[in-house]
């Protein structure tokens, strides 16, 4: 049985020829927001800003920790910056790992079996 013609188009019922639709376009690439320098404390670093941000979600984040240790100290009659500098006077990072680990072996025993 031989085979059909190819056409370019397709044939309508009445016998009109359609164009067939020209290829889609390539997507465009996703859309990549420009980098921008964080306003927040520490060293000076970069991240992506999708609107008006000017800190980056790490120092947005520790921004509100302090705020809430603020209010939970004052909540708690707790003196934040008098137990600091009492800490940096001995010697010692008021916000070291060794220092938390310290007071909190002192408080609870060591924690030894």
């Amino acid at each position: 049985m031989p085979e059909a013609p190819e056409n370019e188009g397709r044939v309508a019922a009445r016998g009109v020829v359609e164009e067939e639709p020209p290829p889609a376009a390539p997507p465009a690439p996703p859309y990549v927001p420009p980098l921008v320098t964080c306003q927040g404390s520490g060293n000076e670093h970069v991240f992506r800003a999708y609107s008006d941000e000017t800190e980056c979600p790490d120092c947005l984040q520790a921004a509100a920790y302090a705020r809430w240790a603020e209010r939970r100290a004052a909540d708690l009659g707790i003196d934040l910056a008098e137990d600091a500098a009492k800490a940096v006077e001995a010697g010692r990072d008021p916000n070291g790992w060794r220092s938390r680990l310290a007071a909190a072996a002192a408080a609870g025993g060591g924690g030894e079996q």
